[in-house]
């Protein structure tokens, strides 16, 4: 993927090659690597919601990629445990990613 083709709020899916692949939401561009949020665990020692630096070239669009199940529970929770939280989420550039997500899970 190019940096042009990147958005913020963009899902994309990032690892190497042969390698791990997560899903994660674009939340920076930068230069040469954007700064991207993962939406799933990834590997034993790296939860959901950390934020990695991913060079453009690792990248590509999520488009038909399935919402894993864990995230669907933390939206949830985040919906009706946490209503201010989730508004101010809501109202920030992933939002509408969020939105699409969850209708797409349903």
């Amino acid at each position: 993927m190019l940096k042009e083709q990147c958005q913020v709020g963009m899902q994309v899916v990032f690892g190497r090659g042969r390698g791990e692949k997560t899903l994660g939401i674009v939340v920076k561009l930068n230069d040469k690597k954007a700064k991207v949020k993962t939406l799933e665990n990834r590997g034993s020692r790296s939860q959901a919601g950390s934020e990695w630096g991913v060079p453009y070239s690792l990248m590509e669009p999520a488009e038909g990629v399935k919402v894993a199940p864990t995230l669907l529970e933390a939206l949830r929770f985040a919906r009706d445990k946490a209503p201010t939280e989730w508004d101010a989420l809501m109202a920030t550039e992933a939002g509408p990613v969020i939105c699409e997500a969850w209708d797409a899970a349903k």
